[in-house]
């Protein structure tokens, strides 16, 4: 990622999903603050390279 905002929108579109989207749109504007705040704090140097798993199940029957 090329700064820590982008991170965010990536992270917002998958991860974060399911928990904004039932936020109360005053806790919902904090909550996104502070995301962004400590995305900020722990990713300083860019371009940002952010790790992440997933499971990739296939099935026959």
């Amino acid at each position: 990622m090329d700064d820590p905002d982008a991170l965010y929108e990536f992270i917002a579109g998958t991860a974060l999903l399911p928990y904004i989207e039932k936020l109360e749109d005053e806790v919902k504007a904090d909550f996104v603050a502070e995301f962004k705040e400590r995305i900020r704090k722990r990713f300083v140097k860019t371009p940002i390279l952010y790790p992440f798993k997933r499971i990739i199940i296939s099935a026959k029957f």
